[in-house]
Parts: C-alpha cells; sequence; structure tokens
C-alpha cells in the first residue's frame, strides 16, 4: 500500500514529465495526435519518464506498431523526431 507521500511524490513526477514531454514535442513541431501517441507509447512501455520515448527511436517503432498506429502518423514523428 503507497503512503500519501509516496502517492504525492509519484504524481510530481508525473506532472514533470508530463511537462517535459509537452515541451519536446512543441519543440520537435508535433500536433496533438503526435504528442499523444508518444505519451502513449512511454507510459506503455512502462517508462518512469516517458519523455524518453523522443530519444529512443526503436522503442517509438516497435511500440506504435503494437499500437496498431496509423502509418501515415508514424512517418510523420519519425519524420520530425528522428528524422528518419
Amino acid at each position: 500500500m503507497n503512503t500519501p507521500w509516496q502517492l504525492l511524490t509519484h504524481r510530481l513526477r508525473q506532472r514533470r514529465w508530463l511537462a517535459l514531454h509537452r515541451d519536446l514535442a512543441t519543440a520537435n513541431g508535433l500536433s496533438p495526435p503526435e504528442a499523444r501517441l508518444l505519451w502513449r507509447i512511454g507510459v506503455g512501455a512502462g517508462l518512469d519518464n516517458p519523455a524518453l520515448v523522443f530519444v529512443r527511436p526503436t522503442l517509438f517503432e516497435s511500440r506504435a506498431l503494437l499500437l496498431g498506429a496509423d502509418p501515415d502518423l508514424i512517418e510523420s514523428i519519425r519524420g520530425k523526431v528522428f528524422r528518419g
């Protein structure tokens, strides 16, 4: 069972990661659906910091396919974030 303090620190850490994710999405010129997909991939992969998906292209590729993401959306993110 988590203590209230543990829950609070978890929520604060998650907000910090969300803010970082938002900043990275903006810096890379991502649309809201593109940013949401990257967030879903990071959270779904169980990353402590879901924003790490921005620097893990192989994780992005494999998880995007597992989620059944739109191929055009995947290609757009690939070009904007990973320049490939």
